[in-house]
C-alpha cells in the first residue's frame, strides 16, 4: 500500500510505474467531503455551486482524474526525455522525495514534464467542459482552478509525506526545507510555481 509513480529505462526498456496503492490513497484524499462545505456555497460563488450541483458533474472523481492525468503524462514525459538523451540502461526517475545530489538537467527535465503534464491536465478540462450541457465561462474558469488546485495538492501531499498515511485524523507532516540546489529534484514549492506560471501563460 504505498503510493507512487516513476518512469524507468531497464535493459533498453521504457517503463511507467504507478502503483495499485496511488489510485486508492488519492481518492481517499479527494473525497467529497474535505470540500463540500467550501463549494457548495453560494456566499463564495455561484459558479461552484451550480458546478457542484450539476448531477452530470462529480467533483471529487475530476479531481482524482486530473491527478492521475496529471502523473502519467508527466511520467511519460520523462520516457520521451530519456530516448532523446544517453543515459544507463539502467535508470529509475521517481515521484518520490529524492535526496540525490543536485543535477541541473534533472531540474531541467523535471520542469518540461510538469508542463507538459499540465498541458495535458488542460485539455482535460476543455474536454469535461465541452461535454457539459450547460457550459458557460464561469464553470470552465472553475474547472481550470479546480484541476490546477488537483495538481498543487497532488504535489503537497507528497511534500509533506502525507499521501501514503491512511488516517486523516492524526496526519504526520513531514516536509523539506526549501532549497534551490541541493537535490535532483527541484523543490515542490518550486514546481508549483512553475505549473501556475506555464496555466497563467496558457
Amino acid at each position: 500500500n504505498f503510493c507512487n509513480a516513476f518512469a524507468s529505462k531497464i535493459q533498453n526498456y521504457n517503463i511507467i510505474g504507478i502503483t495499485n496503492a496511488y489510485p486508492i490513497l488519492m481518492k481517499d484524499k479527494f473525497d467529497k467531503k474535505f470540500f463540500s462545505n467550501i463549494i457548495n456555497n453560494k456566499s463564495i460563488s455561484d459558479a461552484y455551486a451550480d458546478l457542484y450541483a450539476d448531477p452530470t458533474f462529480q467533483f471529487n472523481d475530476f479531481m482524482l482524474d486530473c491527478t492521475i492525468q496529471y502523473t502519467f503524462s508527466h511520467e511519460f514525459r520523462h520516457l520521451l526525455q530519456f530516448n532523446s538523451s544517453l543515459i544507463p540502461n539502467n535508470f529509475d526517475y521517481s515521484e518520490n522525495i529524492d535526496t540525490t545530489n543536485f543535477n541541473i538537467k534533472k531540474h531541467a527535465w523535471e520542469f518540461d514534464a510538469d508542463r507538459m503534464a499540465a498541458y495535458e491536465v488542460l485539455k482535460y478540462v476543455f474536454k469535461v467542459h465541452r461535454k457539459m450541457q450547460n457550459r458557460c465561462n464561469e464553470k470552465l474558469l472553475c474547472l481550470m482552478y479546480l484541476a490546477l488546485s488537483s495538481m498543487f495538492i497532488t504535489k503537497d501531499l507528497f511534500h509533506f509525506g502525507i499521501i501514503n498515511q491512511t488516517n486523516s485524523k492524526n496526519y504526520t507532516i513531514n516536509k523539506q526545507d526549501f532549497y534551490t540546489k541541493k537535490y535532483s529534484h527541484p523543490h515542490p514549492l518550486v514546481r508549483q510555481y512553475n505549473i501556475f506560471e506555464f496555466f497563467h501563460d496558457s
